[in-house]
């Protein structure tokens, strides 16, 4: 069994707000955070929380 990386990304700020590790892609929402269908999971192996998700790029906080 491998696991890759998620960070789940709220589309409405652009911030990693947590990161999950899967088998496979998660579905849409994300198991267990229904309520809140503006995450999403995105697979990303060093995307961190704190971080930002635009156009398709992952970029660390500014200082980290």
């Amino acid at each position: 069994m491998t696991l890759r990386k998620y960070a789940i990304v709220d589309t409405d700020t652009g911030q990693v707000v947590n990161c999950i590790e899967y088998e496979k892609q998660p579905p849409h929402p994300v198991p267990g955070m229904e309520p809140f269908p503006h995450l999403v999971a995105i697979q990303h192996d060093q995307a961190s929380i704190g971080w930002t998700y635009k156009d398709g790029l992952f970029t660390p906080p500014k200082g980290a």
